[in-house]
């Protein structure tokens, strides 16, 4: 199976396509300014629908975040920034949640809670 691959240079895409062992790539240059505006419009608002994609797909996210993702994903390019990145959550460890169930005070909330993690499998 073919490999392609891809640089970008302003306007121009060099396209390299690995033919397979023994055999010479194949590299085809590409200009979008020789394509015509209205194709030009349709292939940049594809890129755009597919970098929101990219920004919010594989996350586990609830709608207000995406809301916030996409609108600092266009906030970015309208500054000239081609990656925005989010910062990711902080990570939850079973020692980080042991350390805020004993520093709980005892009583009725702290045995809720140690019941839900025993519910959950965790092991106290």
């Amino acid at each position: 199976m073919a490999k392609l691959g891809k640089t970008i240079d302003g306007t121009i895409i060099t396209l390299s396509i690995d033919m397979g062992e023994g055999r010479d790539p194949v590299e085809r240059m590409f200009d979008s300014e020789d394509l015509p505006d209205a194709i030009q419009q349709h292939i940049l608002m594809a890129g755009l629908g597919r970098a929101f994609d990219q920004a919010v797909g594989g996350k586990e996210i609830v709608n207000e975040q995406v809301v916030d993702i996409v609108d600092k994903k266009w906030a970015g390019f309208k500054e000239g920034n081609w990656t925005t990145r989010t910062p990711g959550k902080g990570k939850v460890s079973k020692k980080g949640i042991l350390e805020k169930l004993n520093a709980m005070p005892e009583g009725e909330d702290k045995e809720r809670v140690k019941a839900s993690l025993i519910e959950v499998g965790i092991e106290l």
